[in-house]
């Protein structure tokens, strides 16, 4: 929004306003909690933290990662609404609880890792911003070497077996499938 004032104020007014009336339109405008705002505190919260609703649990955005801790959530909410009562609390989290945008539980998210997010099976690079529940806090490194303690621990658990490690791939393999049609097209119990 700061760079469209600016851009009205460059090249739409006649006339510039001064920098110092623009610093002055341009500032930031903190709500502050008081008992007759739950509505638009509710409303600046959800937008602040990007409250989602996805299977009947609020996630909320911070530090760059989606997170469904609901008592940090709250503890969020307290520290805008300082000096406020229990009860103006407990109606912003209601308020935030029903009125999130609801994510239909059909929908096939992406996995998200540092550098960019795996989606049907493929990588791209990318900065994902956009709301997902499956997050690994790792980059991914395409041309990552084998780890030879890795290699070492599957050949011991599968005895030297190389169809029993092949089947142990797929059972990794299989927690990273989030499309829900084609996980239940895949046999998804796995015996050892």
């Amino acid at each position: 929004w700061r760079k469209i004032l600016r851009f009205i104020n460059e090249h739409i007014f006649n006339e510039p306003l001064p920098d110092s009336e623009m610093e002055l339109l341009s500032r930031d405008q903190d709500l502050i909690a008081s008992k007759d705002n739950a509505y638009e505190m509710a409303t600046a919260l959800i937008h602040d933290y990007n409250i989602v609703k996805y299977n009947q649990t609020l996630y909320y955005r911070q530090g760059g990662v989606y997170r469904n801790d609901n008592d940090m959530l709250e503890r969020l909410v307290w520290s805008r609404c300082k000096g406020m009562s229990s009860g103006y609390v407990r109606e912003l989290v209601n308020q935030i609880n029903g009125r999130s945008k609801l994510i239909d539980s059909d929908t096939v998210f992406p996995i998200k890792f540092e550098n960019g997010i795996l989606r049907n099976g493929e990588f791209i690079f990318m900065d994902y911003e956009d709301f997902t529940p499956y997050t690994i806090d790792i980059p991914y490194i395409p041309d990552m070497e084998p780890v030879e303690a890795v290699d070492n621990y599957l050949d011991h658990l599968t005895g030297g077996d190389a169809d029993y490690r092949l089947f142990i791939g797929e059972v990794l393999g299989h927690t990273l499938l989030k499309d829900r049609y084609l996980k239940n097209s895949v046999p998804h119990i796995f015996f050892f």
